[in-house]
């Protein structure tokens, strides 16, 4: 046998080795289970806090090296150093929980099958794709034929597999990995976990639920807490929430015929029906307005430079032309007279504060057709927003987010007249979350550096069409907010028909079949009412039993409902029992 041959071995992890582990286990947990900071959230889960290494610790770049067993290390701890050799072999006698081993022609380096790894650590699915796409730093390598053959004589492996190095393990997840671990103490980046917050108490495994049982049935009084805190989180949820802002109760039948009859003779409809609180509709249409990025100045000056379709950033040159470049016609002298206006007038009004007019005394008189009302659609001009006593509904709450968005301006993007200060910038915009690409409008964060040049080369044409463009985004924005909304208040509309608690959740659904309609039926009512007749006071109890309607208590037997029709074989077997006791009547 070669030297390179010699080296190929398996390291299989032992049965002793796994009990010992489960009794570690369980034992840790059984010592911290009251105390929440360490236990880090539910069992059959990973902690919440864990020790989380340097994203950037290896050198993923490095991928076209076909010898490459795993990624170059740009980032050691020393105390980890200690703690495992450049093989991937485990110092001061620890173990890992899964079976490792090393391949002809691949030297020392110890690996591990993905399959392995997955089970070791309870991953939430087998998908090997997923865990390395969640996991970029470790390098899969695929085996070849002399590694299948001698992973599927070794390990019995069927079909192909894909390995990793048991270092890059053990530099990912620490003691997660190593059999009977503790948090810092089995773990690579010891220096970083008090850095994190972690000390050696803290859970590092997720449980299964085998072990799940054993530690139940040693604390069961830990479970009982649990139960009880869930059934305080029913409570809350079911007391935290009226139904009365979202759900309007069925009127009586002379209501609601009142309101077909006014509704089929077009009248003014005074009535009520429910779900009419879930619309929305006439906020919509009240808050939106279109965006307006031109001014009756700038359409005008574009108008008479005859320039509605140059770009604006080249009308400051063409009104610094000589005024005998100016369309020179009996119609436009007399508007200009009439106006007390000139081309002059004109440029000079983009700038001046206050919207007047400079002339050529310096005199200042008020713009002409100056319109100071904000722009808006007619519903919005008729219906006024601003009275405060208008009634709050998430809808409204929704629509503001949307239509005021962020409430700074940059007027250095306003070009001769032109007012694109409302346009969301990167950087002063989006400070909050500045991994959003797009505003509470729809529009996207622009980069202010770009966005003025491209500004200055749209012409007054395309500016008008980008205010149509723009207005579309805004209420498509606000149209999906709408419906996100009112797809939570039918939701709600129909827990509340079925019984449900208003505002219950999917993650509740069990404690709800479970404990709330368990503890529903057995809920009473105890009156005490004093009897002026017999001079006695009577006790009426009130129980509840439940009805074929409630969860549980159905009174249909088999698959088919009770409507469907009888098969033929059965209808004949129940006519012939039905002439025989006719018979026996008979008889008698």
């Amino acid at each position: 046998m070669s030297t390179t041959e010699a080296q190929a071995q398996v390291f299989r992890i032992r049965e002793d080795t796994i009990l010992s582990h489960k009794r570690f286990v369980v034992k840790h947990v059984l010592q911290i289970i009251r105390q929440d900071e360490l236990i880090q959230g539910p069992l059959n889960d990973y902690p919440m806090k864990y020790l989380r290494a340097p994203p950037d610790c290896f050198d993923i770049t490095t991928n076209n090296d076909t010898l490459l067993l795993e990624y170059p290390q740009k980032q050691k701890d020393s105390n980890g150093e200690r703690k495992i050799d450049s093989s991937g072999k485990l110092q001061n006698g620890q173990k890992y929980l899964f079976s490792t081993f090393t391949l002809p022609g691949r030297g020392s380096t110890l690996f591990v099958l993905v399959q392995d790894l997955l089970k070791a650590i309870n991953y939430q699915t087998s998908d090997e794709d997923h865990f390395l796409a969640n996991h970029p730093q470790f390098l899969a390598i695929k085996c070849n034929d002399s590694d299948n053959k001698f992973l599927k004589e070794q390990l019995h492996i069927s079909g192909e597999a894909r390995f990793v190095a048991a270092r890059t393990a053990f530099i990912m997840f620490g003691a997660l990995v190593v059999a009977s671990g503790t948090r810092l103490i089995d773990d690579y980046w010891e220096t970083l976990g008090p850095m994190q917050g972690l000390t050696t108490h803290h859970r590092v495994y997720k449980l299964s639920n085998h072990l799940i049982s054993k530690v139940e049935l040693l604390k069961p009084s830990y479970f009982h807490k649990e139960e009880k805190s869930n059934i305080s989180t029913m409570e809350r949820t079911i007391t935290f929430e009226s139904p009365y802002p979202t759900i309007t109760e069925q009127p009586s039948l002379e209501m609601r015929e009142e309101f077909a009859k006014q509704f089929a003779q077009g009248q003014h409809i005074t009535s009520l029906v429910p779900g009419q609180s879930i619309s929305g509709s006439l906020e919509l249409k009240a808050q939106f307005k279109q965006p307006r990025y031109h001014s009756k100045n700038s359409l005008l000056q574009a108008a008479q430079l005859k320039a509605l379709n140059m770009p604006i950033g080249k009308h400051e040159e063409l009104m610094n032309q000589p005024n005998t470049n100016m369309p020179n016609n009996t119609t436009m002298n007399a508007a200009m007279d009439n106006s007390s206006t000139s081309l002059a007038s004109l440029a000079g009004s983009v700038d001046t504060p206050n919207n007047t007019y400079v002339g050529d005394a310096g005199d200042s008189v008020p713009s002409p057709g100056i319109v100071t009302k904000p722009f808006k659609r007619m519903l919005s001009n008729i219906l006024d927003t601003s009275v405060s006593k208008v009634k709050k509904t998430e809808e409204m709450d929704a629509l503001t987010n949307v239509t005021s968005g962020s409430s700074k301006t940059d007027s250095s993007l306003n070009l001769n007249g032109w007012k694109f200060e409302s346009l969301p910038l990167k950087g002063r915009d989006n400070l909050s979350n500045k991994n959003e690409s797009f505003s509470f409008k729809g529009l996207p964060y622009y980069d202010e550096a770009k966005l003025l040049e491209r500004l200055k080369k749209l012409t007054p044409k395309e500016i008008t069409e980008l205010e149509h463009l723009h207005d579309s985004v805004y209420l498509d924005s606000g149209l999906q907010k709408m419906r996100k909304i009112r797809k939570q208040k039918w939701s709600k509309y129909w827990q509340y028909k079925a019984g449900i608690p208003i505002g219950l959740n999917s993650k509740q659904v069990e404690e709800f079949k479970g404990i709330y309609l368990r503890e529903l039926l057995e809920q009473t009512d105890v009156t005490t009412t004093y009897n002026e007749v017999t001079n006695t006071d009577e006790t009426q109890t009130i129980t509840r039993s439940p009805n074929a309607n409630y969860l549980g208590f159905t009174n249909i037997k088999g698959f088919s409902a009770p409507y469907a029709p009888i098969p033929i074989d059965k209808l004949r077997e129940i006519q012939q029992q039905a002439q025989k006791q006719q018979k026996a009547i008979n008889q008698k």
